[in-house]
């Protein structure tokens, strides 16, 4: 059984004592390759620039062995660049640099059947869904895999400097919240989503999809929690860990969370078993926070 990712795959420069230091990056791309890492079947669909810096992530690629057969290349467009700044806390500020994204290329064309061979999640979320052509491959991926009863993961990871209508914005994220099966949502994007400002509300305006059936609630140096049933199950940081970079933490998060997954019954799994999942997840991406730059703390704490 596998893993499906689909997104954007990008260079994330990481400004560090007045240096750029690049790192591969995007959120749906550190997933795969923390299945990778995790000895996980994973395959990842993206639309990279023919440039130096899809050169620069295939390399990192082919060094992990991650299969790239569904990694298209085109002339229209470039490759994405982030700058990524860290305060003293170790939390994010990005600079995106998507004036032509590649990945708004990658249309439903290049979304085919045979790519759903032996997958048991397709997991999706973040900058490609800001892109209509892009949105509408992802659509016919996530259809195809309803069809095939496939369980699809969602991480919105939401980009508030890259939209212009918030409104329209939060819409569309409704509008994606009919899909997935597996939700993973962090506590500063929860309130934007539901418009609701109580946990407890919000969740159970979450739960009123009912096809959503585990939610998992990141909160930062809180840890995080799992929505399940009537079931709430949380788990607590290390306090000890003074994190210097959060960069692709809430990836790993979510890539240990399917790792255990993919060989459930979701809709009927233990809490015992959740409560496991839940405490690796919360204390190796707490972990990965010690690190500088999220592909690079991965091989550290996976």
């Amino acid at each position: 059984m596998k893993i499906l990712c689909i997104g954007e795959a990008i260079v994330d420069n990481q400004v560090l004592d007045d240096k750029l230091i690049p790192h591969v990056g995007g959120a749906p791309l550190n997933v795969s390759v923390a299945l990778k890492l995790m000895n996980v079947d994973v395959n990842f669909v993206t639309m990279l620039g023919n440039d130096y810096f899809k050169d620069f992530i295939l390399k990192e690629l082919n060094s992990l062995k991650l299969d790239t057969k569904y990694i298209f290349t085109t002339n229209k467009g470039n490759t994405s660049l982030a700058f990524v700044f860290n305060d003293e806390t170790g939390n994010r500020r990005f600079s995106f640099y998507r004036t032509n994204p590649s990945d708004k290329y990658l249309t439903k064309n290049y979304i085919k059947e045979e790519m759903l061979e032996d997958i048991k999640i397709i997991h999706f979320g973040s900058l490609a869904l800001l892109n209509k052509e892009t949105l509408k491959s992802h659509l016919k991926l996530l259809k195809l895999g309803i069809k095939k009863n496939i369980l699809i993961s969602f991480d919105p990871n939401l980009r508030f400097n890259l939209v212009n209508d918030l409104n329209k914005y939060q819409k569309l994220i409704i509008k994606l919240l009919k899909y997935p099966n597996i939700l993973k949502i962090s506590d500063d994007e929860l309130e934007f989503i539901t418009k609701k400002n109580n946990e407890k509300e919000a969740i159970e305006y979450l739960k009123s999809f009912k096809n959503i059936k585990i939610i998992m609630l990141t909160k930062g140096k809180k840890g995080a929690s799992i929505y399940y049933k009537n079931e709430i199950i949380n788990a607590s940081t290390n306090s000890d860990i003074k994190a210097i970079d959060t960069t692709g933490a809430g990836d790993l998060f979510t890539a240990i969370m399917l790792k255990n997954l993919i060989n459930e019954d979701i809709k009927n799994v233990s809490i015992k078993r959740l409560n496991e999942y839940l405490k690796e997840a919360v204390t190796l991406s707490s972990k990965s926070t010690l690190y500088n730059g999220a592909i690079a703390s991965y091989k550290k704490v996976v």
